[in-house]
């Protein structure tokens, strides 16, 4: 805990978790920020800091669940309906890619 070099912070509207290195972080545009602290409003999703749980997986297919309701009510303009589709399908395309790269305890047997 005394480690300011291992900050964790949660992004909830990005459904991940930042373990904040000010070296890598693509928050920063020039990187050398002296910042103790990311800029969550700009996460960018080839960050090395970033980590998701299956529960962030869980959140972004249910996020994509809803934009495609809200895509298929009728009650949008088409150009926007579309554009919620668009971002339907990243939000699953990043838990897709958490399913496939995750990385799980291991268990006694393959200790």
């Amino acid at each position: 805990m005394a480690d300011p070099t291992l900050n964790v912070f949660e992004n909830k509207e990005a459904f991940l978790f930042c373990n904040y290195d000010r070296a890598k972080a693509l928050c920063h545009p020039g990187r050398g920020a002296k910042s103790e602290a990311p800029s969550l409003d700009r996460c960018k999703v080839n960050c090395a800091n970033i980590a998701r749980t299956d529960t962030h997986a869980h959140q972004l297919r249910q996020a994509a669940d809803d934009l495609g309701e809200q895509a298929a009510s009728g009650l949008v303009p088409e150009p926007l309906a579309d554009r919620l589709l668009e971002r339907a399908q990243a939000l699953n395309e990043l838990a897709d890619q958490h399913d496939h790269n995750r990385v799980t305890a291991a268990t006694g047997a393959e200790l």
